[in-house]
Order: structure tokens, then C-alpha cells, then sequence
């Protein structure tokens, strides 16, 4: 059974460390080779590793194929669009603006509306209160998830395929509606109290992240720190162990 799974996992590693998506051909034919010749060996039971190997890799290697065709077409890349769908989590403060992610729901094209799919991250220099959940009309320009390959560096367009972006861009929030309750809104709410009330205080930052998971209001600079000495894991830990003794505590 170890080295089933051993091939399994192995087909699943394999396809991030490939600079490009091979065929399918080029996975099966080996692998179809090898078992043949492991049972001409008289070792049937080995020979279903090659083969579970090529169905594990070609499992990941689909699930990448669609993440990419999922991204936003290059032809309406930079172009002016009105585009109508939900505001996804929490939008977070950045410099001189705000961040979100948006769930589109149709888009205005040569003045047709038609249906599009997937998520997007956009920033809005715009001052409005941006609540989760929304249902907003925006008017934006996109491109396609972009990102430097430095070596030992961060890879910020395979962070993005794995949050599951498909296009960044601006915004500007042409309208929005009222959300409905959802537990989304109420961590914004919580976030908004923390703000009000204690917006002097240095660790407030850190008590809405260990509370609630949103760490929006944790100072780039102190997040480094947590980075540098390796505690930024302990943030996720503890706000988990914090929030079950808390519902504890109320029940």
C-alpha cells in the first residue's frame, strides 16, 4: 500500500516543478511501456505503479489545464468593461485604495451583455465602504494573472492560480447594493468595531486576526517581523484555539 501511495503522490508533485504542461501522450506512453515490461517480468503487482502514477499526474495535470482556460481572455485585456457580480470576502485596505476580490456575473461587451465566470482581483481608489457580499456594478479595465519568475523569489502568479484568480485589474464602483447578513459581514462588522474602538492601541491588529482571521489591520511592518522569526503559523493556530474557547465560553 506505501508504494501505491508513494506513486500517487508522486504523479501529484511532479507537475509544479515542470516550467511548461506536457500531453497527456507523453505521461501514458512510458508509463504503459514500463507496466508492460514489469509484467513480462512476472510483476503484476508492480506494474500498477507506473499506471497510477500517470493517472494521479494526469488528474493534476487536467485540473491545471482548466485553471488556465479559466483566465480572462487576452483579446479584453486593457479594454474598458462594465461588469455586474459579488464582492467575494473581505475587501482589505491597501496603499491609497482598497482590494477585493470579485465573483463577475456578466459582463457588457459591444453592447451585449453576456455571462463570464471565474474571480478576480481588483483595487479601487475609491474612499466608499466596500461590505462583503455586495452586488455591485463596476466599471474596469483587467489583465491576465502576470507575476516575475525570479529564482528564490515569490511566485505571485501561482499564488494567484492557486487562490483561483483568473484576472486582476482596477475598478471603479459604479453601484452597489445593500448585502445580505452573512458571516462574511460579520466579520467586517467585527473589523469596523475594532476600528472604532480601538484604533489607538498597537496590538489591535493582532486581537481582530486572532479572533477572526482577518488580518487587514496588522501593520506591514510588524507581519514581516512575525515572517522573519517564523511565528506567522501561530497566528492561524491560536485565533482557532481563541474563537472555540470563545464559543465555549458564550454557549
Amino acid at each position: 500500500m506505501g508504494l501505491f501511495l508513494f506513486a500517487a503522490a508522486c504523479g501529484l508533485l511532479l507537475l509544479p516543478v515542470l516550467p511548461a504542461l506536457p500531453p497527456l501522450a507523453l505521461v501514458w506512453l512510458p508509463a504503459l511501456l514500463l507496466a508492460l515490461l514489469l509484467r513480462r517480468l512476472r510483476r503484476p503487482r508492480e506494474s500498477w505503479l507506473p499506471l497510477l502514477f500517470a493517472a494521479s499526474f494526469s488528474w493534476s495535470l487536467l485540473a491545471a489545464q482548466q485553471a488556465l482556460e479559466m483566465r480572462l481572455p487576452a483579446a479584453l485585456e486593457g479594454l474598458p468593461l462594465q461588469v455586474q457580480g459579488r464582492i467575494s470576502g473581505l475587501p482589505e485596505p491597501a496603499w491609497r485604495g482598497q482590494r477585493f476580490r470579485f465573483q463577475p456575473q456578466s459582463l457588457v461587451l459591444a453592447g451585449k451583455s453576456q455571462a463570464v465566470a471565474g474571480q478576480w482581483q481588483l483595487f479601487t481608489a475609491q474612499p466608499l465602504l466596500l461590505r462583503p457580499d455586495a452586488q455591485c456594478r463596476l466599471s474596469v479595465r483587467l489583465k491576465r494573472p502576470h507575476g516575475v519568475a525570479n529564482p528564490g523569489g515569490f511566485d505571485y502568479e501561482a499564488w494567484l492560480l492557486s487562490e483561483g484568480v483568473t484576472a486582476t485589474g482596477t475598478a471603479t464602483v459604479l453601484q452597489c447594493t445593500a448585502p445580505a447578513a452573512g458571516l462574511d459581514g460579520l466579520r467586517h462588522a467585527l473589523r469596523r468595531f475594532f476600528q472604532q474602538h480601538f484604533a489607538d492601541a498597537a496590538e489591535t491588529g493582532v486581537m481582530l486576526a486572532l479572533v477572526s482571521g482577518d488580518r487587514a489591520l496588522i501593520p506591514p511592518a510588524l507581519w514581516e517581523r512575525y515572517a522573519a522569526t517564523g511565528v506567522v503559523h501561530l497566528m492561524a493556530i491560536s485565533g482557532l484555539h481563541i474563537t472555540l474557547l470563545a464559543v465555549v465560553a458564550a454557549g
